[in-house]
């Protein structure tokens, strides 16, 4: 249900933790000197797994797990500050947004109670703006929020109940999705109201950012197509849609994410209901399908 790249680099399968309740959703913890330290997301709480220990089962720090089962397996929304321990959960059943400082040996959790924008569906933190984090609700709120500061913005809610929420590598874009809304665009300088909007047929599931370009973006639908936009098109009389992959229909794409190194430029690797997995570069694909189309005509001919 949920795919993140890792780096590459000597890829082998290490070990499996083993915990008590399900697992939701789970992601790297990036802060230099965590390696293999990774956040899970239960359907009753949040733990922290060292995965670098290949003798035995590696250790899992438990927050708070003895609290009544309250997170509920409707929003397995987790996301991991850059370069940092904190790690941000939503808890949908009491619409807060929970922040664990995973380096601090206490259960201590500060709450953000979102009220009545609804209840938290995707959050996420900024890339540059390390002490932002960015939620989405299911009444079509966006909230931003400075976790150092205290300082809190909503946005003015949209008419569909927002899906997902991703913030480009520059912290430049704030892009939502906004289920039959299409998807939105924010400038993060100036988030009055959205400065893109990109129509889609049916209902978005999730949006994704390219860490190397802040211009390109991803979105998947309920029918299994991903789309990639670029932002700097929005402005022109070109379309901004410069690509479509429809390998997943009919299945529903629930994830998708792109390569972050620049060893696969503009790659990308997507899940569905279905069960499968898909990786492309739609550059890539684009030229074979261009090469195909020119070996048509010659054929023709």
């Amino acid at each position: 249900a949920d795919v993140k790249y890792g780096n590459g680099q000597g890829l082998e399968y290490r070990s499996i933790v083993g915990f008590p309740s399900p697992v939701l959703n789970a992601k790297y913890i990036n802060k230099s000197g965590s390696s293999g330290l990774c956040a899970v997301k239960l359907s009753d709480s949040v733990a922290v797994a060292d995965l670098t220990n290949k003798t035995r089962l590696p250790h899992a720090t438990q927050l708070d797990s003895k609290r009544p089962k309250h997170i509920g397996t409707k929003s397995p929304s987790l996301s991991c500050q850059p370069e940092g321990t904190q790690i941000a959960f939503s808890e949908y059943t009491d619409s807060t947004v929970a922040v664990w400082d995973c380096a601090d040996q206490s259960t201590k959790v500060n709450k953000i109670q979102m009220g009545a924008c609804g209840k938290p569906e995707d959050v996420t933190f900024g890339e540059i703006d390390k002490g932002n984090i960015y939620v989405v609700t299911d009444n079509g709120y966006l909230l931003i929020a400075d976790l150092r500061g205290g300082k809190r913005e909503f946005v003015a809610p949209m008419s569909m109940p927002m899906k997902s929420v991703s913030v480009s590598k520059s912290s430049e874009y704030i892009v939502c999705a906004g289920g039959r809304d299409g998807v939105l665009v924010w400038d993060t300088r100036c988030t009055r109201s959205p400065i893109a909007h990109f129509d889609h047929s049916l209902p978005v599931t999730k949006v994704s950012s390219n860490p190397i370009d802040p211009a390109l973006l991803a979105s998947t639908t309920t029918d299994g197509r991903t789309h990639i936009w670029d932002l700097s098109l929005a402005a022109t009389p070109q379309p901004p849609l410069i690509f479509t992959h429809h390998g997943h229909p009919p299945a529903t794409v629930t994830d998708v994410t792109w390569a972050p190194h620049e060893m696969y430029p503009g790659t990308l690797c997507s899940t569905d209901t279905s069960g499968a997995l898909h990786m492309y570069s739609p550059a890539v694909m684009a030229a074979e399908e261009e090469e195909s189309a020119d070996r048509a005509e010659i054929l023709k001919r």
